[in-house]
């Protein structure tokens, strides 16, 4: 599910704002505007809106130890921007070992640019000119590749 959310946020001038970006007058010795330290007068509240998704779960594939992720995982309680908010709550984490070669997904799919001579599994996914190994701006790496879902179009 996704929706917006609008948080309202304040500059404060000691914390918000390094005076370096201000500019500066003619002669260059002040600032071209008041920072306004003692009333803040030129400071105030500015809105941000956020884009929200909702979701039941979120899956990653990785390779790892799964004892050490989930010990560095322990304390996480929430993901993503605007945390400290209430945002993004972790309810669990579930670290399940597979035997994930860390090309092909369990149905199938690549989980990241595979040529398309390598690659072995579901070939009905898009086939884009991709890098596929660093340095990822040579030409000379760069081959049509199978690609994940949303990747390539």
């Amino acid at each position: 599910d996704t929706g917006r959310v609008s948080f309202v946020a304040n500059l404060r001038a000691d914390h918000a704002l390094s005076p370096d970006l201000i500019a500066r007058g003619r002669t260059g010795a002040r600032l071209h505007t008041a920072l306004g330290r003692a009333r803040r007068r030129e400071f105030g509240a500015v809105m941000n809106n956020y884009q929200t998704i909702t979701a039941a779960s979120v899956t990653w594939y990785a390779e790892a130890d799964a004892e050490a992720v989930r010990a560095l995982l322990a304390n996480v309680h929430f993901i993503g921007k605007r945390r400290a908010s209430g945002f993004g709550e972790v309810a669990d984490w579930q670290i399940e070992p597979g035997d994930s070669d860390g090309i092909t997904g369990p149905f199938g799919e690549p989980l990241r640019p595979v040529p398309a001579a390598m690659f072995k599994g579901d070939t009905s996914h898009p086939l884009i000119d991709a890098a596929w190994r660093p340095a990822y701006w040579h030409p000379a790496h760069r081959a049509a590749c199978y690609a994940p879902p949303g990747l390539g179009g």
